[in-house]
């Protein structure tokens, strides 16, 4: 009974230990996608030109807006260069160049507004390109 007991402890204890390791700040944990098939998105720099590029497919009953944002981060955070709106259709797409400074790092971030028939929206996730030293 007291070896039972002991085992049991010890079970509640690894039980509370991996809740509180898969809580922590370093990963994220987000639920599966509700109407969204894809999303993506890119960024290149190149001869101080910054080629955007995103994309995202929702399921037929549903339309899908693709948000993208070029960012540039200063010693303050990330601020928004430019912004593009792809159509909102079942395929949303944004393909876009714009001239950079020199200096800084850009990412993409990207955020795909999911709608149902009624217009309503069912899911925003967003997404962040690789990061471009230029």
């Amino acid at each position: 009974m007291k070896k039972l007991f002991v085992l049991s402890i010890f079970f509640i204890l690894l039980m509370v230990f991996t809740i509180t390791v898969n809580a922590s700040d370093e990963f994220e944990i987000s639920p599966m996608f509700i109407a969204l098939k894809t999303h993506t998105n890119n960024l290149d720099i190149e001869d101080n030109i910054a080629t955007c590029i995103g994309s995202a497919m929702c399921l037929n009953s549903h339309s899908v807006q693709l948000t993208l944002y070029l960012e540039r981060y200063t010693g303050n955070g990330w601020t928004t260069v430019r912004r593009w709106d792809g159509d909102k259709d079942m395929y949303s797409y944004v393909n876009e160049t714009i001239t950079v400074s020199s200096g800084y790092n850009y990412r993409v971030k990207s955020i795909a507004t999911v709608y149902d028939k009624n217009n309503k929206v069912v899911e925003a996730p967003f997404l962040y390109s690789n990061l471009v030293i230029n």
